[in-house]
């Protein structure tokens, strides 16, 4: 009986930790998108967000989530995927223009095989998607087309940018830097808006970190990564 007692209570022990959060949270999914020919130069955005380029680990959050790379003469190829904790589900993709002024009418017709996807062994468990290069249309232009541009005064703020190992490259709002971490940067951002910048951090053989930072003007801000091993 006493045997039988100390079992339900350490399968109630473990349960409880897990709810508190004690032994850890569930793994986030990582996403590569393998290296291609159209895409080998290509950057990733995640809601218009860079966070990596062709060959990075990358960390999603759940939820459908919508990748875009930047393809050649100004295409991109959007990936939506479908990612619940270390699961990854392909949707669909498509071809889109990165210029405002384009005539996308043909890229409606654009068909092409699904990426290959391979799954990396626990505990990670990255999955890689192999992207088919789809052919694209003659670049086509709107006529009386006029995209409107949004710019906005910029403020200068201190932001600290570390990382766990060191030596990791940064982009901040999409700039790379030439510095690496650990650094202290001298950050421009919007004062009109929220002051908000995004970071990233890479270091090979690492998943990416993306930060989002709040800037005042006169401010010093901190940001810390760590770059975790695959």
């Amino acid at each position: 009986m006493r045997g039988k007692v100390a079992i339900v209570l350490q399968i109630f022990a473990i349960t409880v930790l897990g709810v508190l959060g004690i032994l850890g949270p569930a793994m986030a999914a990582v996403v590569v998108i393998n290296k291609t020919p159209a895409i080998a130069n290509g950057r990733i955005s995640l809601s218009g967000d860079l966070v990596g380029f062709p060959g990075d680990y990358m960390s999603m959050p759940d939820g459908t989530q919508s990748i875009t790379i930047g393809g050649p003469s100004n295409y991109n190829i959007t990936l939506d995927i479908t990612v619940q904790g270390s699961q990854v589900a392909f949707k669909q993709q498509k071809a889109t223009s990165s210029n405002l002024c384009a005539d996308n009418s043909a890229l409606k017709t654009v068909r092409w095989d699904p990426p290959a996807i391979t799954v990396d062994p626990a505990p990670l468990g990255a999955t890689h998607f192999a992207l088919k290069t789809p052919l694209f249309p003659p670049n086509t232009i709107q006529t009386l087309c006029f995209p409107l541009v949004i710019s906005c005064l910029k403020s200068f703020g201190i932001l600290n940018v570390d990382s766990d190992p060191t030596g990791g490259d940064i982009w901040i709002d999409g700039q790379h830097m030439q510095d690496k971490t650990n650094a202290r940067l001298s950050v421009p951002f919007c004062e009109s808006g929220n002051g908000n910048v995004e970071v990233l951090v890479r270091m090979p053989n690492r998943v990416n970190c993306t930060k989002q930072v709040t800037m005042q003007q006169g401010a010093e801000q901190t940001t810390s990564c760590h770059m975790s091993a695959p």
